[in-house]
């Protein structure tokens, strides 16, 4: 599989928000959804709000792209989200010191990706680079000072975390063109916006803008498969609960997922005045899943008209859920 992505050099120290972690953490992800979510406020600026809700009504009804999530890079060197899956290596070559590691680890090479979906053991090498840190980023602290809105006195101070990459190294992300020329037309405009805007959280303040590069990577995997890696985070369709519900009645044993909190943060529109609008916070299935071949969804806040009229909102709020899947061939056992 050939996959078109986006190479983000920062330029920047950068916070990526996840529910739970506070401000003195942030993630190393840029989940889909935050990359869908600038994506759009980029395009408001650029295309304005009629162009804009034409082209968000007819990519609730069908995807003209997908997106993964964004993973760290290091030059040539490709991260991807772990696989929920048992290591694929004999259990005596993993040292006792590095199965806990293993646990806790969240990233993996691409080469050793293309081992896990392809049923390919991993040799005591690979093993031994599967548990290196991940040198090329920093997690630091900023420190702030919280002022008094009354007479602009210092009223708390705080500290917040962010990450810094080196040189030649940063965040990628994946997407697949569904619809002819949605990436000329669309991304790349919106992320020329952005490198100058930033993304991430607290842009204000100067984090997260960056220089991007385009390219293309393969990525070896099995032709078909039952199962899927997700590379985005995903909120199911009826039909998508459906099929889960069904393949899991005829086989329990191969599903493998996590779940993560995203949303509950107000939306600030550049076309309503003043008024904000607060997410809900919604349980998303997490990057690294293995689950059968499902879609995912995009969310529209609120759910209609009526509803929107009565908040005095301008326009819906789109919540991406779609999923970007990778057929995988995983063994149980390697012994």
């Amino acid at each position: 599989m050939k996959l078109k992505i986006f190479k983000l050099y920062f330029k920047t120290p950068c916070h990526f928000g996840e529910r739970g972690l506070g401000l003195e953490k942030t993630s190393v992800i840029l989940h889909s959804d935050s990359i869908f979510n600038a994506l759009i406020n980029a395009w408001a600026f650029l295309f304005g709000k009629e162009n804009l809700e034409k082209f968000l009504v007819e990519e609730y009804k069908e995807p003209s792209f997908l997106i993964t999530s964004g993973f760290p890079f290091n030059k040539d060197d490709f991260y991807f989200p772990r696989v929920q899956w048992r290591f694929p290596a004999k259990e005596k070559i993993i040292e006792k010191k590095g199965r806990k590691k293993l646990k806790k680890l969240e990233f993996i090479k691409k080469d050793l990706f293309e081992k896990w979906i392809n049923e390919k053991e991993v040799e005591r090498e690979k093993n031994s680079e599967a548990l290196e840190d991940l040198d090329f980023i920093k997690e630091d602290l900023i420190p702030k000072n919280q002022l008094s809105r009354i007479n602009s006195s210092s009223k708390q101070l705080y500290s917040l975390g962010v990450i810094k990459f080196k040189e030649n190294s940063g965040i990628w992300f994946g997407i697949e063109e569904k619809k002819e020329g949605i990436v000329k037309n669309w991304i790349l405009p919106g992320l020329k916006f952005l490198q100058d805007q930033g993304i991430g959280a607290k842009r204000t303040w100067g984090l997260g803008k960056f220089e991007f590069e385009e390219k293309e990577i393969e990525i070896k995997m099995p032709e078909k498969s039952e199962k899927f890696v997700n590379l985005s985070v995903v909120f199911p369709k009826e039909n998508d609960l459906s099929l889960i519900k069904n393949t899991f009645i005829k086989n329990t044993s191969w599903f493998r997922w996590h779940l993560i909190t995203r949303g509950g943060y107000p939306v600030y529109s550049p076309f309503a005045e003043s008024f904000s609008l607060r997410k809900p916070l919604i349980k998303m299935i997490g990057e690294g899943s293995v689950l059968p071949e499902i879609k995912g969804d995009v969310l529209k806040i609120p759910e209609n008209e009526e509803i929107l009229r009565k908040i005095d909102f301008p326009h819906f709020v789109y919540h991406y859920g779609r999923g970007f899947l990778i057929p995988a061939k995983l063994k149980e056992n390697y012994e």
